[in-house]
């Protein structure tokens, strides 16, 4: 520490055990009128670097003229301190080691096999001891390059987008606060491919008969993982219940929709067939295999003609 022991204003340097005991002092300033401000020990623990200042008194206000870095040997204490550098402008010395050893950083691995959106995670260390700055992470798409996708990120984890049946390969390259940069590795940290399997869906069954303008719903499931984003469902006019289905005869209903039922309302005495397929997020889906069909028939109530229900067939 600095300390002013004899009242006459000027700092020296002293130091003394961890408990407080046993106070004494190093150094005093040759000159007059200098302070010697403490700076931060050597890593060593055996020399202090501290500011050694000289000022001038004008017109009854102090003002510094200089401020030079040392060093003092506190088990040699009487030996002259030793100048770090020439500079005369020079304040608050913090000693610190030498650091010329790059950081390491490595992306943790991840499964074969992803849904659309997943988490890389990273990590590194520093040997060097100023610590790591920053990390700069690059992904490659199935054969193409490397291109940077986290720049300069203090974060450790990100979420990444990918498309079904793309394999991306993922590294990383750590900076520190030395400047020190880490190679880029020459083989992936890790390796993963979003998942290409196609959602399933399917028009819910009815039964046997229903209300025209009744709602007809649908639902779904991705076996990927990455979750379905929106429906299309179709449907096929028909003139009679047996009459086949004709793979041209299809009319979108609904298309990228993210309801799961809706209202439908068709022509009396007429026979329709509904289909659904499922998009997820990670690539289109196909149409599903099962296939509805109804009839509306009408009925008299009164003096007014409504369509009262529509018969269901098994699954075709």
């Amino acid at each position: 520490m600095d300390a002013d022991s004899d009242d006459d204003t000027w700092h020296e340097i002293w130091v003394m055990n961890a408990n407080g005991s046993n106070p004494r002092r190093l150094y005093r300033p040759e000159d007059e009128k200098t302070d010697a401000w403490v700076g931060s020990w050597s890593p060593d623990g055996r020399y202090i670097a501290f500011m050694y200042i000289s000022w001038i008194e004008y017109e009854g206000q102090w003002y510094w003229t200089s401020s030079r870095l040392r060093a003092l040997d506190s088990v040699q204490f009487w030996a002259p301190p030793t100048g770090l550098g020439s500079g005369v402008r020079d304040w608050r010395p913090d000693w610190q080691g030498l650091d010329l050893t790059a950081p390491t950083s490595s992306v943790l691995p991840l499964p074969s096999q992803s849904p659309y959106a997943f988490t890389v995670r990273w990590s590194g260390s520093d040997q060097g001891r100023s610590g790591i700055l920053n990390y700069v992470v690059q992904v490659k798409d199935n054969d193409n390059g490397w291109n940077v996708w986290q720049d300069r990120v203090t974060a450790t984890s990100a979420v990444f987008i990918g498309d079904g049946g793309h394999v991306y390969s993922f590294r990383s390259q750590a900076n520190d606060r030395a400047e020190n940069t880490e190679d880029w590795p020459t083989m992936p940290d890790a390796i993963t491919t979003v998942e290409a399997l196609a959602p399933v869906t399917s028009v819910d069954p009815l039964p046997v008969y229903r209300r025209n303008g009744s709602v007809i719903s649908w639902s779904g499931t991705d076996p990927g993982g990455s979750g379905i984003h929106t429906y299309d469902v179709q449907y096929q006019l028909l003139s009679h219940s047996d009459e086949s289905l004709s793979p041209d005869a299809w009319t979108n209903w609904l298309v990228g929709t993210t309801s799961p039922a809706t209202l439908f309302t068709g022509i009396p005495g007429r026979t329709y067939a509904f289909r659904s397929r499922g998009l997820d997020r990670a690539q289109p889906g196909r149409m599903a295999s099962r296939k509805r069909r109804c009839k509306y028939n009408d009925v008299h109530v009164g003096n007014h003609r409504h369509s009262k229900r529509q018969p269901w067939c098994a699954d075709r």
